[in-house]
């Protein structure tokens, strides 16, 4: 699948403002809408994974349906051979429902971190 290597209108859907053409990784968080649009503007493959991360559809499924939470990952340059969007954990600082709190930990217990303690959840895939 190619993606779409038009960075300028990518940096514009996250909202962020590169120093430079010259970066190679980009860490950034993602919201369930940007990645939305991203998807929709052929800027993600939603097969591809980090490691042993969830895929990147499945990360959207996931946000889709848990608002409080955003995805954190980064970019590549489109000047590298492997350019491209990664997920690579989820993210909160909200107060969640038991139930919230619930689906978090069932959908991240097999993170290589995983941390939640007031009010600050977070779980990442190496």
């Amino acid at each position: 699948m190619e993606l779409n290597r038009n960075d300028k209108r990518r940096q514009e859907i996250l909202g962020i403002k590169l120093l430079s053409d010259e970066y190679d990784v980009h860490r950034t968080e993602f919201t369930f809408e940007e990645l939305k649009q991203l998807k929709e503007e052929n800027f993600l493959d939603l097969e591809s994974r980090q490691n042993y991360a969830p895929s990147t559809g499945d990360f959207m499924e996931w946000l889709e349906n848990n608002p409080k939470f955003m995805a954190h990952g980064y970019i590549v340059t489109p000047d590298r051979d492997d350019y491209r969007v990664s997920i690579e954990g989820v993210e909160s600082s909200e107060e969640l429902t038991k139930s919230e709190a619930r689906c978090f930990v069932d959908f991240c217990r097999m993170a290589d971190e995983f941390d939640f303690e007031d009010f600050n959840y977070r779980a990442w895939w190496d």
